[in-house]
């Protein structure tokens, strides 16, 4: 059990939490996030240092409540000082700091004994080194510049878990999407439809106009790569209403 000190007399992280939770109602999304993140910050401070909104971080002014996200939080935190109560913190702390802002990444700084190296999780997950960059490209936590101990230990629990994976993209995906500027989404997206028509010879409306303007009686999934149609068109539905927010 961790055990505070505080104005000369100890407190388990329990009592604390206890404490600092029972007005939790009353404050607003700062005052949440706050609350919530040195909680896991006090009870699991064998692994992280300090967790902090990026500075570009700009909270939403509508009180926003997040019951069921907090929930889960008050399960991890009650629990033992476990990689898994941790990873489970962490995750839904990440999903209410998302809900409670417009904007912004919340950062985290684990102590460097939490940081394991590739071999080390490849071990453990028995995957090749090849399958962990591309679970880094899809949303696997690495830190920057602290040599080759770069990957948190949770990483492995998330990774070997296909529910914990989509729910780690797609959480993921919301904040890159989120946070991403404009002229930055326009160009992703822009490239992503000139792969489509270089592969194809031509425009989305050149290829499939006999569908388009129904002069051809063929269900989508009769068609070769149904789902190239399918992501082509979204691609372009997805630029349209990027483009609109500019009129």
């Amino acid at each position: 059990m961790v055990v505070l000190e505080t104005n000369g007399a100890k407190h388990s992280v329990g009592v604390i939490i206890a404490d600092m939770l029972k007005n939790y109602e009353d404050l607003d999304n700062v005052g949440k996030f706050s609350v919530y993140a040195y909680t896991i910050q006090t009870k699991f401070t064998r692994y992280v240092i300090g967790i902090s909104p990026s500075e570009d971080t700009v909270f939403v002014e509508e009180n926003v409540e997040g019951k069921e996200i907090t929930e889960q939080i008050n399960i991890a935190i009650s629990g033992d000082e476990t990689v898994k109560n941790f990873a489970i913190a962490k995750y839904y702390l990440e999903k209410l700091f998302f809900e409670i802002t417009e904007k912004g990444r919340l950062l985290f700084y684990y102590r460097s004994s939490y940081l394991v190296s590739s071999s080390d999780i490849r071990s453990e997950m028995k995957v090749s080194r090849a399958t962990i960059m591309r679970f880094v490209e899809n949303g696997m936590e690495k830190v920057e510049g602290v040599g080759h101990k770069c990957y948190p230990k949770h990483n492995a629990l998330y990774w070997k878990d296909g529910v914990w994976v989509l729910r780690i993209q797609a959480l993921q995906e919301k904040f890159k999407l989120r946070n991403q500027s404009e002229v930055d989404l326009v160009t992703e997206i822009e490239g992503q439809i000139k792969e489509y028509e270089k592969q194809y010879g031509g425009s989305f409306e050149k290829v499939f106009a006999d569908i388009i303007n129904g002069e051809q009686e063929q269900n989508i999934y009769d068609l070769e790569e149904p789902d190239d149609y399918k992501d082509w068109r979204d691609l372009l539905k997805d630029l349209e209403k990027v483009r609109g927010k500019d009129c």
